[in-house]
């Protein structure tokens, strides 16, 4: 097993951009974020081995991680064959949020990918609209897992603190409306008390 060394890295917000072709259908994603404090070719090291063990049906990784000089790291998911995330459906589609028949099927697929990611001893910190894409056969996808830490080492994979329940300010601000009461309240123990 490797260590990884990311909470040393610090970060700023992520980015998202889709690639569409000609009739609008997302052909990849490409996630962007600002990392410094740390080398372009041991933070691609690091990343390659941290995706290598992780294969699920339900999760999507990277199909390529490029780390220039100026350290603005992307994630490009190809392959995503007309998938768009959960925000974009409700936005476009859905003013009053999803149907409950919907909202259950797609926790029921998610719930797959997250016990997973348990039994490999990873939390994913980040899941909300914008990180679960979906297509139109119904096919459920978990991406964005850049909050995320593995308790194997207890170290985040791309963050600065070793703390499972501290989030940096500027990654907060994208989180803010996904995050249980006693993670913003930052008093995990009044939860068990009451």
């Amino acid at each position: 097993m490797s260590s990884h060394n990311f909470h040393r890295y610090q970060i700023v917000p992520i980015k998202i951009n889709y690639l569409k072709n000609k009739k609008g259908i997302n052909l990849s994603r490409i996630d962007t974020l600002y990392l410094q404090n740390t080398k372009p070719e041991t933070l691609k090291k690091e990343l390659e081995e941290l995706f290598n063990g992780l294969k699920h049906e339900r999760i999507l990784l990277p199909s390529d991680i490029i780390v220039p000089e100026d350290m603005i790291i992307e994630f490009h998911y190809k392959s995503i064959s007309g998938d768009i995330d959960i925000d974009t459906i409700i936005n476009n589609d859905y003013n009053y949020g999803l149907p409950e028949k919907a909202v259950a099927y797609i926790s029921f697929k998610l719930l797959n990918a997250i016990e997973y990611l348990a039994g490999k001893r990873i939390v994913h910190r980040s899941i909300m609209c914008p990180n679960i894409l979906i297509d139109k056969h119904g096919n459920v996808k978990l991406v964005g897992f850049h909050t995320a830490v593995s308790l194997n080492t207890k170290k985040h994979w791309i963050r600065k603190s070793d703390n499972i329940n501290e989030y940096d300010p500027d990654l907060l601000k994208d989180c803010l409306n996904y995050l249980a009461p006693e993670v913003l309240k930052q008093d995990l123990v009044l939860q068990y008390v009451q």
